[in-house]
């Protein structure tokens, strides 16, 4: 007799209502036995793997960096670096607070196309005097403003001793406080971190944006009142959007988004600029100057006040973006 035959015979003698304690308590013993079949059923599952593997056997858990970094209770500003940052996928970051004044981390490449980013916070609003070395070479010596943000990247980083596939360290080391080119530093804070992380590009199709905020920014209100030359279609922010205008001469782009994703500008169809937006800050993001010698080598020649389509095409936007011309 199974579990199903035992529960009618039970209910026909005891004519109790489905409804009753009395239901309620088998129906509990059903769920009990449904639990121990399934507990039986992946024990197999997991002796029979174990069996076709031998001695031999990994446990693999997802991991954000290749050495995930100890972070300490206070960073004083520093905030943590996400698993993905402008246009980078993190894999490899570290934090140090004071009365240390070195932190380093390390990584194996798998891409030449890599950015070092670096932090400083602080209770003192004093910047920071600091240098940073790849694999023992110097490649930047400034200084870090308090709460902020730095990102570095470099055309030839094969220069720093930066091979795919082949171990390197960066060091992020801090002197003291005061500008850049003090001849004498003062002192550090008594409390502080730094924190240096080291990403991989990832391509824009494959880049995961940070959570949407409840409200975006008004770019209206951040560009101060400014006109655009080329904005957002509010039905749809992802499709492009075409006008014409007489050329405003000797000009540069500038690009506008609330919400992250890339921005190509074309004029009479030759695209003379780009922009990629990581995160929901709407930062206004200049282009190249549009002069006549860079028009030439786009084959375009224009003269100011000539008819000329302008196009955008945007990917992956949201949201209202804008796009301007200012001239020189």
């Amino acid at each position: 007799m199974n579990l199903t035959d035992l529960t009618d015979v039970l209910r026909d003698r005891a004519e109790v209502p489905d409804g009753t304690a009395h239901a309620a308590r088998l129906e509990g013993v059903r769920t009990r036995v449904r639990a121990t079949r399934r507990r039986r059923v992946l024990s197999a599952a997991v002796v029979l793997l174990l069996a076709l593997a031998g001695t031999a056997y990994v446990v693999v858990a997802p991991a954000r960096h290749s050495s995930e970094p100890a972070v300490p209770k206070e960073l004083y500003g520093v905030e943590p670096f996400a698993e993905y940052e402008s246009g980078t996928r993190i894999v490899a970051s570290a934090y140090q607070s004071l009365p240390e004044r070195t932190v380093v981390t390390a990584f194996v490449p798998r891409s030449p196309d890599v950015t070092v980013f670096h932090r400083c916070g602080t209770d003192n609003g004093r910047p920071w005097l600091y240098t940073l070395r790849v694999n023992g070479r110097e490649l930047d010596s400034s200084s870090c403003s308090v709460g902020g943000s730095a990102t570095i990247r470099h055309e030839d980083w094969a220069v720093f001793g930066i091979e795919i596939g082949k171990r390197s360290s960066v060091e992020f080391h801090v002197t003291g406080t005061g500008d850049f080119g003090a001849t004498s530093p003062g002192p550090l804070p008594k409390r502080g971190a730094i924190g240096i992380a080291v990403g991989e590009a990832v391509p824009l199709s494959e880049y995961r944006f940070p959570p949407r905020p409840d409200t975006l920014v008004d770019l209206a209100e951040a560009t101060r009142g400014e006109d655009a030359v080329v904005r957002a279609d509010p039905a749809d922010p992802a499709a492009p959007v075409k006008t014409t205008l007489a050329w405003p001469g000797v000009a540069a782009p500038q690009f506008l988004s609330a919400t992250p994703g890339e921005l190509r500008l074309l004029v009479n169809g030759v695209e003379v600029g780009k922009h990629v937006s990581w995160d929901y800050r709407a930062v206004l993001a200049g282009g190249l100057l549009l002069n006549d010698f860079a028009q030439d080598n786009h084959g375009l020649n224009l003269v100011e006040g000539q008819p000329v389509e302008v196009e955008v095409i945007p990917s992956r936007t949201t949201g209202d973006w804008a796009v301007y011309f200012i001239r020189w």
